[in-house]
């Protein structure tokens, strides 16, 4: 089972899923117009039952993501699990490694991977990440401009001008 727990957290509404003590999931779903981030939306993407709980893990994510948006965290020890294709995977690692007040272009990532052509690809799974903010896909932008957003351009701005603010 997953549970979720939805937070406000500087101002911002973030859900948090969690399986087997493990982030799963951290989106905005109030923040598009689409059912992603909604409890049957989960449901059908991890293919589990949803529910609610608590769990001190939700408290450890709400601590870090808190820091983190108020400038005060460049980097997560929260226990995390992507699910994905190994493609996928690969993109979300070098995503990882884009250093806190960095950038990187979707070419920049496909060449990181051997797939110097593959940026649509890249920029899908890009998409397709689960672990927003901890997996920072918010870092990621066009070689001519920003790119875009799963959960929209005004929480990739938001994220973007957090990591430029002094520390």
């Amino acid at each position: 089972m997953i549970l979720i727990k939805d937070f406000e957290i500087e101002c911002l509404k973030i859900r948090i899923g969690i399986r087997q003590d493990e982030i799963i999931f951290v989106g905005f779903p109030d923040y598009i117009h689409s059912d992603r981030g909604s409890e049957e939306w989960i449901k059908r993407k991890f293919k589990d039952e949803v529910g609610r709980g608590e769990n001190a893990l939700f408290l450890n994510a709400e601590k870090e993501i808190g820091e983190y948006l108020r400038g005060e965290r460049k980097e997560f020890t929260l226990p995390v699990h992507h699910s994905g294709t190994p493609f996928q995977k690969r993109v979300w690692g070098v995503i990882d490694s884009i250093p806190y007040g960095c950038t990187a272009t979707y070419s920049d990532i496909a060449r990181a991977i051997g797939c110097e052509r593959g940026f649509q690809a890249v920029g899908n799974a890009v998409g397709a990440n689960m672990l927003s903010i901890l997996t920072p896909c918010h870092r990621v932008r066009a070689k001519n401009g920003e790119g875009g957003f799963a959960w929209g351009m005004e929480i990739k701005r938001r994220l973007i001008a957090t990591e430029q603010s002094p520390f």
